[in-house]
């Protein structure tokens, strides 16, 4: 599944920056609130339902800067190294 957000902000240092589109990505999702969605969807009130996806596992979503990605191109995560960080596998 990926979802592109039309504008992402991080804020660094009590500073926001807007570092513009961004994807997040995860090849295994699951709606946590999936009985909930579908009574609504079957009692046709469904209006202002909100879906709550996570991936499975535990696992991360992954983001992505959208002038970073070439659609023809695999999608490879680049490990940071940051101490205290777990890098994605």
């Amino acid at each position: 599944m990926r979802v592109s957000p039309p504008g992402h902000e991080l804020t660094l240092g009590g500073h926001t920056l807007d570092i513009g589109r961004v994807h997040l990505f995860h090849t295994r999702v699951l709606a946590q609130n999936s009985r909930q969605v579908l009574r609504a969807l079957d009692a046709g009130s469904s209006a202002g339902t909100t879906v709550a996806l996570r991936p499975v596992n535990g696992e991360t979503f992954r983001m992505y800067l959208d002038r970073a990605v070439d659609d023809d191109q695999p999608l490879i995560p680049v490990p940071l190294g940051l101490p205290g960080f777990p890098d994605p596998a």
